[in-house]
């Protein structure tokens, strides 16, 4: 079985020198670090993630979402059932990240 993390796990494992320098400046000149939030982004704006939007259990009628990975890139995580029958959490695959954080480093705003 292949080991999964959540984003927020995978990135509290890298090394400064692993994220390149453009998108260390990127950050440094907003006041920001490598959130998970603005890495989800970028994998949503390449389509490696998509947004999913469901009205609120709780009968308030507010619009949520979450985010899953997108049946095409299933090969670097799981849409991992929640206790809501139509939420899912994505977890990606260890041995994949470096792979995906490479795709998003590409494609971080310049």
């Amino acid at each position: 079985m292949r080991e999964l993390s959540s984003l927020t796990e995978l990135l509290n494992t890298l090394e400064p020198s692993q994220i390149p320098d453009e998108v260390n400046q990127y950050l440094f000149d907003r006041g920001r670090w490598l959130h998970p939030v603005a890495v989800s982004d970028i994998l949503v704006n390449i389509g490696i993630m998509r947004d999913v939007v469901y009205e609120s259990t709780t009968g308030s009628g507010k619009e949520k979402h979450f985010r899953e990975i997108t049946h095409e890139y299933l090969e670097f995580g799981e849409n991992i059932k929640t206790r809501h029958k139509f939420k899912t959490e994505a977890r990606f695959y260890v041995d994949r990240f470096p792979e995906l954080i490479a795709m998003a480093f590409d494609n971080w705003p310049k």
